[in-house]
């Protein structure tokens, strides 16, 4: 299933799928098997989700914060959760939660009467709802305008 499809299987009543493309291209280039490490640009491939976990693993012991699966979800793979970690792996799983994330943040965003809750979201879900990462707000608007060629 290419990403269009798959995210707009596994996101209904989520988030602008547009924007959520954009949150999957700079979080993984699409791969479900992947981690990227707050702050590096490119996710770490791996051919399977068993292989992806160990060196996500690795990279978390060392102190980072560490991002998984197509949407980059940040989580911490010590902690108990009613989910196993290859859960967080899953496609489907991986977009839901990201999109769940974006939509609640992109709530509060509106709620707080900040411009482009959409965005704003983009920001909060890359950094905090203090500091947000407004250089991944720039960088999904130019994905998505690339998208849209």
């Amino acid at each position: 299933m290419d990403l269009v499809s798959l995210i707009a299987a596994c996101t209904i009543g989520g988030f602008d799928p547009e924007i959520t493309r954009a949150v999957v291209t700079l979080s993984s280039h699409g791969e479900p098997w992947s981690y990227r490490i707050e702050g590096d640009r490119n996710a770490k491939v791996y051919q399977s989700p068993e292989a992806a976990i160990v060196g996500a693993r690795q990279a978390q012991k060392l102190g980072k914060v560490v991002r998984v699966g197509l949407g980059g979800i940040e989580v911490d793979l010590e902690a108990a959760t009613a989910l196993p970690n290859e859960a967080m792996f899953s496609p489907c799983v991986n977009l839901s939660i990201t999109t769940r994330r974006l939509s609640e943040a992109a709530t509060r965003c509106a709620e707080s009467a900040r411009p482009e809750p959409d965005y704003c979201a983009v920001g909060i879900y890359f950094g905090s709802w203090e500091k947000s990462a407004d250089d991944m707000i720039e960088a999904a608007m130019i994905q998505v305008a690339v998208q849209a060629d």
